[in-house]
């Protein structure tokens, strides 16, 4: 049971920070204006880390697929970590007045941070502490 779990949940994260990955390809401006909108820490807001958030999201993506035993439960941590981002970051921001765009999917985000974006995010975060919790008790 613990194994389809992580299976499911592993598989599910990796394609989601793959597409999401994937699809900021070449949307550095708007990843940039994302990171200003979001009020991401000031500096995270600039050119180089809008170029590096795309690839570091396959990189994730691709760590969670490939990863051996012995290092998965780090790449799980990092799951964690980035999910747990993205959820604060949403939260945040979907409260405003202002309309917020993420740029989370690249120009496939069309519509404003909100609710629905903060239980996406918060879906993710759960996926990545089920492949955590089950990576740390060595089943992975």
């Amino acid at each position: 049971m613990l194994l389809i779990a992580s299976t499911l949940s592993t598989t599910f994260l990796t394609l989601v920070f793959f597409a999401s990955g994937a699809l900021k390809l070449g949307t550095i401006d708007a990843t940039r204006s994302a990171l200003t909108a979001l009020r991401a820490p000031r500096f995270l807001q600039n050119r180089p880390t809008a170029v590096v958030v795309p690839y570091a999201e396959l990189a994730l993506a691709i760590a969670l697929a490939c990863t051996p035993s012995p290092l998965f439960t780090a790449v799980s941590a990092v799951a964690v970590a980035v999910t747990a981002l993205f959820l604060l970051l949403a939260a945040r921001s979907a409260g405003r007045a202002d309309a917020v765009f993420c740029n989370c999917f690249g120009s496939l985000s069309a519509q404003p941070i909100g609710r629905a974006t903060v239980i996406r995010n918060a879906i993710l975060l759960a996926f990545a502490l089920i492949t955590l919790i089950v990576a740390r008790a060595g089943v992975v």
